[in-house]
């Protein structure tokens, strides 16, 4: 699940995926839509998620409006789309609104809009990195028994 090209000394320093993605259609097609194959990073820093301005271009996609993304050079304008994801785990997110940027080394930024659906965790076994998760959440992991 992890590529192992982004590592020091064993520890990840990306958690990158392959998963899917489509264009939004009715939920009835959604088991019949075209899918692509893409790669993804998880970012827990990143709000929304984000696809590729390439993929917007491989999926022929139709902007559906436009927002002020806000990042580490300051903000941009960027356009905005609608599609279906469907993750490893074979989970299907249907209608998530994304927006496009220029993406070095992927085509998908997993954000916080779908990760806070997930149980989710890290750990470091015998020093590789193991990353886990499942939607729905059902349930609380809590190293430290603390809460934010």
């Amino acid at each position: 699940m992890i590529r192992h090209d982004r590592k020091f000394f064993g520890v990840s320093f990306q958690l990158f995926v392959h998963m899917t993605v489509s264009d939004c259609c009715e939920p009835e097609k959604v088991l019949t839509m075209p899918m692509y194959d893409c790669g993804a990073i998880w970012d827990t820093g990143a709000v929304a998620t984000v696809i590729s301005k390439k993929l917007v271009k491989e999926l022929n996609l139709q902007t559906d409006g436009r927002a002020i993304m806000i990042h580490a050079d300051g903000q941009s304008q960027v356009y905005t789309y609608t599609v279906n994801l469907k993750l490893p785990n074979g989970v299907v997110i249907q209608g998530l609104h994304v927006s496009a940027a220029d993406l070095i080394d992927t085509e998908i930024l997993i954000g916080m809009d779908i990760i806070s659906l997930c149980d989710f965790a890290i750990s470091l076994p015998q020093g590789k990195t193991k990353f886990s998760f499942q939607i729905p959440s059902v349930r609380d992991i809590d190293f430290t028994k603390t809460t934010i």
